[in-house]
């Protein structure tokens, strides 16, 4: 019996979106809290760049998991839930 080509082989395996996961997320951020509270949370993700230079292609999934999860650690559950939500 011949070997199978596993499904999605040759394909990079990391899953990407779009930027608005990321630039949505900065809105919300921003209505909550200013300016220093989306610079706050998008340092402690690792994604400062992202704020004064936005991403304008798909992202790879990391950064957005990175950034909800740093939603979560830094801001009060009520506030964080507030953000998810008004960031789709």
């Amino acid at each position: 019996m011949p070997d199978r080509v596993a499904h999605g082989a040759g394909v990079s395996p990391e899953a990407r979106v779009g930027p608005n996961a990321l630039l949505q997320t900065a809105q919300a951020l921003r209505s909550h809290g200013g300016e220093a509270l989306a610079r706050r949370v998008f340092d402690a993700a690792g994604l400062d760049g992202c704020l004064q230079r936005p991403p304008e292609t798909l992202i790879p999934e990391t950064m957005a998991a990175s950034l909800h999860q740093a939603v979560v650690r830094h801001l009060p559950a009520e506030a964080a839930a507030a953000v998810a939500r008004d960031g789709g």
